[in-house]
């Protein structure tokens, strides 16, 4: 009470969940959990249930149902509930009799009610629920094909309070057919009396399963057991209305199934009440759906075929059940593996691995065949105290000995040491002392210590003596449980050989309707397989909608359609897919299955493949008008090399001759500096040398050859260094100083080395960043502030560095061309265009890695450069 008191407290909801019956029926506890399953959603996952359960099967004296009442309303005389939720009948009329004596102003949601009618909850505005709907009409007329010659039909019910409203159901149902059979009730009889009636039927006689629990003695037995009970000598077909009566030889019919559909109904309308919503305004559910359900087992004992039985129907117990079950998956598995070239090779090395075990299986099936044919299996006679009496040879060699003696004296008073489990061998005497009998499996040591799965068959048997001793018999299986170990192994690799797939996978129907989802499917829509299945494929991926037709096309023609490279924005990125229509065959299903791959990879990598193309005949080019520049640079360079020395004031030859010819150095660079003579030469040096660094570039850009002064660097100490230097950069023009720029840093720990000249690649950094830099002088930031994020980080076998900033960015048509020889977007005068192309080749002809721009226009650039790690 403390703890209810405590929960309430803190604003806890309650709710006291009432069942008619005992914990352990299938019914009630699919119930249950189809209940909890609804009604613990979020907002009310942390509802606080209690659960009672009434047990009315095994008792229904007044006397019990007096105690029930004072139990309940002693043990939530403070406890504030917020709901009670009440199943099946006998809960029900409880509540309608003792609800306001027991949980008065409580609201009430039933479930589970049989023969329901308004009138029962008339002027109870706090009830409302979910009635239980037998599907009697639908099962008669099953009853009628299958067997159009019956005369009568037998319907079985108990007497309890569930059974008659099942038989008043089934009283009113019948009446349409009455014209065609007669329709026989069972009397309040006691089981045996029951069966005997049931097994001294007439032919023409059909059995009918309603309600039925316990006799007019007060004897019960579980629904699981009593129709195989009841009908297992009779030779009259049985159907029934509730799926936990299909056992054994019982056909079927559109039966009651599990109740844990029927739970989540229940827990849909607590739900809403729970929110404040009034059960008057509420109405009663009656549409719960039954199914129809056969039981194969029952179908072929009566001769009832497949074709006889509606196409939706459900069909338990079938031979090659699974085959059955999962023959779509297993066809979308075959036609997708035979198109993925990958996915064939993942299957090559499956199929070899289950060849080899093939073999080991066949090779084990032969050995043990042959011991079969020529040896006995090991017998054996023991005490109860475990001490050998006698066994053969075969059982002798299985333990690892050499004689029975051996065995005798080795076991003797330490039996139990021979089990793995020391509680096995008393687990298997009280069977024997129980039933006489006992056949299992076990696990043992062998004489040298390996362990042993041995089958045991054993029976309790009195000796000659008059003594009672166990005999049986043994067979080593350590080999099976190998083998169905692996065979378990397998058939979960194939099953997740879907889910396994990159692709998106979808199978669709003749109606556009989704009937399977893969992993990689349910990610990209968010939804999950049931949540999926129905729903028309254009929900699902909306940018399907143009190719719904080729689907169709594709599913009509029985012929594989293909839509190639399809381009849709994803997040504001461009996403290239190829998406492939297969049909299936049209004699095993009319669906199709749709693959959707993602292409966007192989775009760019054609894309990068065509700009190396074209930077390597850019190269050439650069490569011949370097050396045609060249010569005539270096006769400029060198004449105004010469021309500064003639002229300078510090050699002693310049003012000898200046002096000869009637003048001095000094007047000569005074006229000089007057004419601007010295400037023009200044300016001939500074431009030569401008020129050099181009030619110098070029033949950078041009050149294939090992990187030189290579050694092992870590990458984020050179963009540290880069940043460093790129600090002292300051545009004066622009008023720009980069030390102004924010840098974040976003490194890995332990990247491994890089092999590279480390001048190299900083000026590579350098230029990334300058340029970054430069770019964000053109950019408004308002409140915001200029930014890099320098990323570092390990992928497969590259280190990869990301240079980020926020600048302009770059429209599409200038990230393609911007890693071009002498393309550039600075004003004439202020780049040469070689900067990124050299930056791009000595990534990628240096060092064999690779250079990549992505970039958003008026958000950000990105840099991405990969360089092998230098143990790779």
């Amino acid at each position: 009470m403390v703890l209810s008191a405590a929960a309430q407290s803190e604003g806890f909801k309650h709710v006291l969940i009432l069942h008619s019956y005992h914990p352990g029926m299938a019914w009630v506890d699919n119930l249950d959990k189809g209940i909890r399953e609804e009604l613990l959603r979020p907002p009310y996952d942390d509802t606080i249930i209690h659960t009672e359960y009434m047990d009315t099967k095994r008792h229904q004296s007044q006397k019990y149902y007096d105690k029930l009442l004072h139990i309940y309303k002693e043990k939530y005389r403070n406890i504030n509930l917020n709901l009670v939720i009440a199943t099946d009948n006998n809960a029900f009329d409880l509540l309608l009799k003792h609800k306001n004596d027991l949980f008065k102003n409580v609201p009430v949601v039933f479930g589970g009610v049989n023969n329901f009618s308004d009138k029962s909850i008339e002027n109870r505005d706090d009830f409302t629920g979910v009635a239980e709907i037998v599907s009697l009409r639908e099962t008669i007329e099953i009853i009628f094909k299958h067997f159009p010659d019956t005369k009568e039909i037998f319907v079985i019910n108990d007497y309890l309070p569930s059974g008659r409203a099942w038989a008043e159901s089934i009283l009113r149902a019948q009446k349409p057919f009455e014209d065609k059979a007669r329709f026989v009730h069972n009397e309040n009889l006691s089981m045996e009396e029951l069966k005997g009636k049931i097994n001294s039927l007439k032919p023409g006689t059909v059995v009918l399963f309603g309600a039925y629990y316990t006799d007019r003695n007060g004897q019960y037995l579980a629904s699981e057991k009593i129709g195989n009970w009841l009908t297992e000598n009779s030779s009259m077909p049985v159907y029934c209305l509730a799926r936990r009566y299909l056992w054994d030889n019982v056909i079927g019919g559109k039966i009651l199934d599990s109740g844990r559909k029927h739970g989540r109904v229940i827990g849909e309308l607590a739900r809403r009440v729970l929110g404040g919503e009034s059960p008057k305004n509420i109405p009663v559910v009656k549409s719960v759906n039954n199914t129809y359900i056969f039981n194969w087992l029952g179908m072929e004992k009566y001769g009832v075929s497949r074709e006889d039985i509606p196409k939706d129907s459900v069909i338990i117990n079938q031979p090659h059940y699974f085959y059955r079950k999962y023959q779509s998956f297993i066809w979308i598995a075959v036609a997708i593996i035979s198109l993925l070239s990958l996915l064939v090779f993942m299957l090559f090395i499956a199929f070899i691995k289950l060849r080899r075990t093939r073999e080991e299986l066949s090779y084990s099936e032969r050995k043990y065949r042959s011991i079969f044919d020529n040896a006995i299996e090991g017998m054996f006679q023991t005490t109860f105290d475990g001490d050998i009496l006698t066994a053969n040879p075969a059982c002798v060699a299985l333990f690892g000995y050499d004689s029975v003696d051996e065995l005798t004296i080795a076991l003797k008073g330490t039996t139990n040491n021979i089990y793995i489990d020391s509680d096995e061998r008393k687990r298997l005497l009280y069977i024997i002392w129980q039933d006489g009998k006992v056949s299992g499996e076990v696990r043992i040591y062998h004489k040298d210590g390996h362990k042993l799965w041995l089958n045991v068959n054993a029976r309790q048997v009195v000796d000659h003596d008059g003594k009672s001793v166990i005999e049986g018999s043994v067979v080593d299986i350590t080999e099976r449980k190998k083998a169905e170990a692996e065979l378990i192994r397998m058939r979960k690799y194939l099953a997740n050989v879907l889910d396994s797939m990159p692709s998106i996978l979808v199978g669709v129907d003749q109606d556009g309707r989704v009937t399977m989802l893969n992993s990689t499917g349910k990610e990209c829509s968010g939804v999950s397989l049931d949540d999926a299945q129905g729903k028309n494929l254009t929900e699902l991926f909306p940018w399907l909608d143009p190719f719904v037709d080729m689907i169709k096309e594709s599913s009509n023609e029985q012929v594989p359609r293909r839509a190639c490279r399809v381009l849709r924005h994803q997040a504001g990125k461009a996403r290239y897919e190829t998406i492939t229509a297969f049909p299936l065959d049209p004699d095993i299903s009319k669906e199709v299955v749709v693959r959707i791959d993602n292409e966007s990879r192989s775009v760019q990598m054609e894309q990068m493949m065509v700009q190396s193309e074209k930077m390597m005949s850019i190269g050439g080019l650069a490569a011949g008008m370097a050396h045609e520049i060249n010569n005539p640079l270096a006769v400029v360079m060198g004449s105004a090399q010469n021309i500064s020395n003639r002229i300078s004031k510090d050699l002693d030859t310049n003012r000898i001759l200046a002096e000869e010819c009637g003048t001095t150095i000094e007047v000569i660079n005074e006229y000089l500096d007057k004419r601007g003579i010295l400037r023009m030469l200044n300016n001939m040096t500074d431009g030569s040398e401008r020129a050099a660094n181009i030619v110098g570039n070029m033949l950078t850009f041009s050149r294939k050859s090992e990187p030189s002064g290579a050694g092992l660097f870590k990458v984020t100490c050179l963009l540290d260094e880069a940043v460093g230097l790129a600090t002292n950069f300051y545009d004066m023009q622009r008023q720009f100083d980069f030390r102004r720029v924010k840098v974040s840093r976003q490194y890995s720990t332990n990247l491994p080395d890089i092999k590279c000249d480390g001048n190299e690649m900083q000026q590579v950094f350098l230029n990334l960043l300058k340029n970054g830099a430069e770019a964000m002088t053109e950019k408004d930031y308002g409140d915001q502030v200029p930014k890099f994020i320098l990323r570092a980080y390990l992928k497969e076998n590259f280190v990869v560095t990301e240079i980020e900033d926020n600048g302009p960015g770059m429209p599409e048509h200038i990230r393609r061309r911007i890693l071009e020889p002498f393309f550039t977007t600075k004003p004439v005068g202020q780049g040469t265009g070689l900067g990124l192309s050299v930056s791009y080749f000595i990534v990628t002809d240096l060092y064999k890695g690779s250079m990549e721009v992505q970039s958003e226009e008026g958000e950000w650039t990105r840099f991405i450069i990969k360089i092998p790690r230098a143990d790779s």
